[in-house]
């Protein structure tokens, strides 16, 4: 029987062009493309050797019954050895690789390991291929245990995109299903037509629908720090909370605005990069996202709350030291915070968090301190559900004209008489009763509020002043505090 190779030699161009778009567009930072690259070259090494096999086996006798053996036994160990990795590539796509139980990993590669075994036999009993006297090519007697273990992972593929469809991007789900199908269909259509080599061809082709789903280099790592970008981050994120044990330290830097004017930027950069450079060396099992503005998160699994607590302590202990180089040395002010992750449960013995929003709570929460800390998440969180509750009671105080109005005078000593008054701002609200100005004055000015609280005061102290009330107790003009972010504001002039 004379092979067509042509549908393998067209496989080696596309997989050839999958590999060299995968190292220039899309990198190896992920998991996921470490598998990826391994399922490609097994492809390639898989059509080489159907190639050198079909060319062998079109003319018996052009090479010894060894060379002959070897290239088509390495085939079928490669040919089998794709769907096993396919397999384990789409459980470490879905995040769920490292939940599952080393039993469903045994039995995941022991199809693939029985082939083996049985190629290895084959040496002695040809009970999966053989060559007739002629020395022409023919399959044995076992030779469809080979089908049958492709059907079993085929089967298990489908199974596994249909069950866990909704831990896969949405991106994904349809090229993996196409390859899938493909591989089956390329199968069956060889299976009736055995000379002509179909099937890597088909992967080949699944193979380049997929690279173009798969994220970009510059889309994963950070161009700052070289590590898991903000993206990575919220990407897998979700998955986290149904993992076990799974365990979160977040570091923030302090503002670095301030860095930013006093070092520039190039040299912020520089500093970031090295924070992120130490936290990711931390032998801890823990992954490093840059989540961005100086903000770092490290996620592991099965990280226990002794060892989690070790590194915080480590990283303490770390920012109590200089970073940079040469004579750029400063100390750095960090927020430090962890816990674990679970979807439901109360963690009486930790901290623990319980959806994304808390996560992220914990993660984006602003830190302008002058030291290295240690605060606790749900504190975080706390303090963040408070300052969205004052500033929903705020803009209702605004439309419900709620803010009150104080007025201070002010003893004249020489005089002996009151000649002034300093306006007081005060918020008395129904459901919470008073609340002092030192709670939502802060949250005022650093949502922005302030602007709008500002005009209300100046309009309502302009209004009463007007009614005459103030100059019957002889007060000439009245104090209008201004913040400073109603003083940078260019419509100041304009709207007083």
């Amino acid at each position: 029987m004379i092979y067509n190779i042509d549908f393998d030699i067209a496989a080696i161009i596309v997989i050839l062009f999958v590999l060299f778009y995968l190292f220039d567009k899309k990198g190896l930072q992920s998991l996921a493309n470490r598998y990826f690259l391994i399922l490609i070259l097994v492809a390639l090494f898989s059509a080489v050797a159907d190639i050198l096999s079909a060319v062998i086996n079109s003319y018996p006798g052009c090479t010894s019954l060894f060379w002959q053996d070897f290239w088509n036994n390495l085939y079928l160990c490669l040919h089998n050895l794709m769907p096993a990795v396919f397999l384990c590539y789409m459980l470490v796509l879905m995040d769920i690789a490292d939940r599952v139980d080393r039993k469903i990993f045994v039995l995941i590669w022991t199809p693939f390991a029985a082939d083996t075994f049985l190629l290895v036999l084959n040496h002695f009993n040809r009970k999966i291929f053989y060559y007739d006297e002629k020395g022409a090519y023919c399959h044995g007697e076992l030779f469809n245990l080979f089908y049958a273990v492709a059907a079993i992972y085929m089967v298990a593929a489908i199974s596994v995109l249909i069950v866990r469809r909704s831990r896969l991007p949405k991106n994904k789900f349809t090229p993996l299903l196409s390859m899938v199908l493909l591989a089956v269909g390329a199968v069956v259509i060889q299976y009736f037509f055995k000379s002509l080599l179909i099937d890597i061809f088909a992967q080949a082709l699944g193979f380049l629908v997929m690279i173009f789903t798969i994220e970009n280099r510059s889309d994963i790592v950070s161009p700052i720090t070289r590590i898991f970008s903000r993206y990575s981050f919220m990407e897998r994120a979700p998955g986290y909370f149904s993992s076990r044990q799974v365990a979160f330290i977040v570091v923030k830097l302090t503002d670095l605005s301030y860095f930013n004017t006093t070092l520039g930027v190039r040299r912020t950069n520089d500093l970031q990069r090295e924070v992120a450079g130490w936290l990711g060396r931390q032998k801890s099992g823990m992954i490093c996202y840059d989540l961005g503005n100086g903000h770092f998160a490290l996620m592991g699994v099965d990280v226990k709350k002794p060892e989690r607590k070790a590194l915080v302590d480590v990283i303490l202990s770390r920012f109590k030291q200089p970073w940079g180089r040469g004579t750029t040395r400063l100390l750095i002010p960090a927020q430090i915070s962890d816990g674990r992750l679970a979807k439901a449960g109360i963690g009486a013995d930790d901290i623990v968090l319980h959806s994304m929003e808390e996560l992220m709570l914990v993660a984006d929460a602003g830190f302008n301190g002058n030291e290295t800390l240690y605060v606790d998440a749900l504190e975080l969180i706390k303090i963040h559900k408070r300052r969205i509750r004052l500033e929903s009671l705020m803009r209702d105080a605004l439309d419900k004209k709620e803010f009150q109005v104080y007025y201070q005078p002010i003893w004249d000593r020489e005089s002996g008489k009151f000649h002034t008054a300093e306006a007081l701002l005060r918020l008395h609200s129904p459901e919470e009763g008073f609340i002092s100005p030192d709670e939502f004055i802060p949250v005022a000015e650093e949502s922005g509020q302030i602007l709008e609280i500002g005009r209300f005061v100046f309009e309502e102290v302009c209004r009463f002043y007007k009614s005459g009330q103030l100059q019957n107790f002889g007060i000439q003009y009245v104090e209008v505090n201004l913040s400073a972010v109603q003083c940078m504001d260019q419509e100041l002039v304009a709207d007083y």
